[in-house]
């Protein structure tokens, strides 16, 4: 996985909230004609900002998780596959591509065949900080990503439509009366993917009811969640529970719209 891509409200915002609650870095700026984007790191995780340049388009959902970006070896024996699938892009640059989110269960999957993190490939406005520098020095004890998770309508669709486009294998399945969910942890890649739909009241029928099918949150890893709250805390931020019994979250109305979740 390369990044996750991000919609925001407001481009400046948004990153001095995560530089100064997460300590991240902005380490790419991408102006276009038509929206400010640019790149952010944090704990080993690269996030995409796109800001559109008039926000009403996207005022319905607000900020949001718009997709994911993988790479891949070759592009156009993707291309062919997803056609095969029956999955239309909604853009195409030529050097990388988007799924169209009402083929992938709300998930704009994003391809390119190249490595942004691999020395060379792309000129940062700093150097990434290493994982040891997260995970030992920064005060929240970040490791990486954990998983992100998708929220469904239709879990058996959605379990079908992963394993008949990707390479992916089941890592655990459960039901977590808590959130009124069922989950089944996918791994694709060098990621987890939870794939979650309601099995009756909760926050995932809520979701699915304010925004539809789509990446609801993404959990960081992190050495002690005691330690990570802590120093949300002194940032003014509190966590509450999280979509899993062993993690905890920080609340979009606290967090630039976005749900983040904490687990060791």
């Amino acid at each position: 996985m390369q990044h996750i891509n991000v919609v925001a409200p407001d481009f400046d915002a948004t990153v001095a909230h995560f530089r100064n609650v997460f300590g991240a870095q902005f380490v790419l700026d991408l102006p276009s004609p038509h929206w400010r984007a640019g790149l952010i790191y944090l704990g080993g995780v690269l996030l995409e900002l796109f800001v559109p340049d008039d926000f009403f388009l996207n005022s319905r959902y607000g900020a949001h998780y718009l997709g994911v970006e993988y790479e891949v070896r070759e592009l156009d024996s993707v291309r062919r596959c997803l056609c095969e699938h029956d999955i239309r892009l909604v853009r195409d640059i030529g050097v990388a591509f988007h799924t169209d989110p009402a083929d992938t269960h709300g998930v704009a999957f994003e391809f390119y065949a190249g490595n942004f993190h691999r020395d060379g490939m792309v000129e940062w406005l700093e150097p990434l900080r290493s994982a040891e520098y997260w995970r030992d020095e920064h005060p929240m004890g970040l490791i990486g990503l954990k998983r992100y998770s998708v929220a469904s309508a239709h879990h058996d669709a959605a379990l079908e439509f992963y394993r008949n486009t990707f390479d992916v294998s089941v890592s655990y399945t459960e039901e977590r009366p808590h959130i009124g969910a069922d989950v089944t942890g996918l791994a694709l890649a060098d990621t987890t993917i939870e794939v979650m739909s309601p099995c009756g009241p909760g926050v995932i029928e809520e979701h699915l009811r304010r925004r539809g099918e789509g990446i609801r949150s993404m959990t960081l890893a992190v050495a002690d969640i005691g330690t990570a709250s802590e120093h949300l805390a002194r940032q003014g931020i509190a966590v509450g529970d999280g979509d899993d019994p062993d993690s905890v979250a920080i609340a979009p109305e606290h967090n630039r719209g976005l749900l983040v979740e904490l687990a060791e």
